[in-house]
């Protein structure tokens, strides 16, 4: 705060500055985004652009939201089969922002060398890759393909270090869902 005076200025021009910082954010020391003391901070800025007489104005844009409860896929013969949402990245949240779309299913295995060597010539722009659970972290290798989103088939037995791999602490939001390992078959059978 202090370096935000003039070098030049006199002490009591840091004094002034400090005890004017400290008012404007009395009561809004939490300010995580969307809670009171963040609104309350937004509010105060917005005043005090429009007292400035400058040009100013909002700016906005949408933002990724986690949507709780049930998911489901549709498959192309009717049946439809339950699907999780999995852990949020570092930010954002793992599920669709859409309620319904259509989108083709692409098997890719464990996302290896020898499974995209399977589907090579195959457009994966807008799919949705169905990978196995111990696919390790190679979902993350396969979105400069374009793929709207992921779904990792459970197996029998999982274990931690798959679970963590499906976790990125990365900003970029990556719909990533979970089937249980009863439907692992049908679902591989649904893919294109």
């Amino acid at each position: 705060l202090v370096g935000a005076v003039e070098p030049w200025a006199p002490p009591e021009a840091a004094d002034a500055l400090r005890r004017e910082m400290a008012g404007f954010f009395e009561g809004c020391e939490n300010r995580l985004p969307g809670s009171p003391g963040n609104l309350a901070m937004e509010a105060r800025i917005a005043a005090r652009f429009a007292e400035s007489g400058l040009p100013h104005g909002d700016i906005r844009f949408p933002a990724a939201r986690f949507v709780p409860g049930p998911a489901s896929l549709a498959l192309a013969d009717g049946t439809t089969v339950p699907i999780h949402a999995m852990h949020p990245t570092l930010f954002r949240p793992g599920n669709f922002p859409e309620r319904r779309f259509d989108a083709r299913l692409v098997y890719l295995g464990r996302g290896d060398i020898d499974d995209l060597a399977a589907v090579s010539g195959t457009d994966l722009n807008g799919a949705i890759a169905v990978l196995e659970f111990h696919s390790d972290a190679a979902w993350e290798q396969l979105l400069r393909f374009g793929l709207r989103g992921f779904l990792f088939l459970g197996a029998p037995a999982e274990d931690n270090r798959n679970a963590v791999a499906k976790v990125s602490t990365s900003e970029v939001a990556v719909p990533r869902y979970y089937a249980v390992a009863g439907d692992a078959p049908r679902l591989r059978a649904a893919c294109g």
